[in-house]
């Protein structure tokens, strides 16, 4: 698997597939636990990207079976186990694994059960997606990123409000840093005594173009409030910031979403001056 073309990839999850599909009593628990789920939990555990993208391959064929009966309950019983506990592991390569496993996935559903049912689980997975738009590894923010302009793109038309308001202000929302200041306050030429004042301050800004001077040698330190506030103004990792701006490129040719970018987008303009050339 780890070294197969796209194609042949597809192959082995086509055959999978068949097999699910025509087996029954024990054969079919065997395709399920010893074949299917062996694989999500291959997949999440993957030691390298590409491993776990050619894991993720094999399983798409599962994926865009959904319409198949019985296809969405099965997934979703044998991913439900595994993936959710997956966003708690502290390593924070398997942490993308499962983020990117359960975009690929997404929406796990079972259309047979309640409404209330069916609203519970995709809150659920919503919320673990949002969580990794916050995640302390900026590899994981960033699948994030790209996965939630991809949904956004994708399910806009049926994704809450409140989420979608949710996941763009935590893309293009206002950023919040701490600036501390050292300054000179007294000065004795006989004594060589200095007095500093230290002044820590938390402001909210929409711009994050910050001029300020100082004494030689004095430290003016700009720290974000969080490791990461709203990723348009992440500045822990500049291909992050590069990711959200072709994220909302992807949704700009999206007409539900234009109306929520116009008033979300200004907030942007300072990323004009962005250090970063890309």
């Amino acid at each position: 698997i780890p070294s197969g073309r796209k194609a042949v990839l597809d192959a082995y999850g086509d055959i999978i597939f068949r097999a699910w599909r025509d087996a029954t009593g024990p054969c079919l628990l065997e395709v399920e636990t010893s074949c299917i789920q062996n694989l999500i939990q291959a997949c999440i555990s993957a030691s390298t990207p590409t491993l776990a993208s050619a894991l993720r391959q094999v399983l798409n064929s599962l994926h865009s079976q959904k319409r198949v009966s019985g296809v969405g309950a099965m997934l979703l019983r044998l991913y439900e186990p595994i993936i959710f506990r997956a966003f708690g592991a502290a390593n924070a390569a398997v942490r993308r694994n499962a983020l990117m496993l359960l975009l690929d996935a997404f929406p796990l559903t079972n259309p047979e059960s309640s409404p209330e049912d069916m609203d519970e689980l995709l809150t659920l997975q919503f919320t673990r997606i949002r969580d990794c738009l916050v995640d302390e590894c900026p590899l994981v923010r960033m699948a994030a990123v790209e996965g939630v302009s991809g949904l956004l793109n994708l399910y806009w038309e049926i994704i809450p409000a409140s989420t979608t308001a949710l996941f763009l202000s935590k893309l293009t929302g206002k950023f919040a840093v701490t600036v501390t200041v050292a300054t000179i306050t007294t000065v004795s030429v006989t004594t060589v005594t200095v007095t500093v004042t230290v002044t820590t301050v938390t402001v909210t800004v929409t711009t994050v173009i910050v001029t300020v001077t100082t004494v030689p040698d004095l430290p003016v330190l700009i720290s974000p409030v969080a490791p990461c506030c709203e990723l348009a103004f992440d500045m822990s990792w500049p291909a992050l910031r590069v990711k959200v701006l072709e994220g909302l490129s992807l949704l700009v040719d999206n007409p539900h979403a234009q109306p929520v970018l116009k008033k979300a987008l200004p907030q942007l303009a300072c990323l004009l001056n962005d250090p970063a050339l890309k």
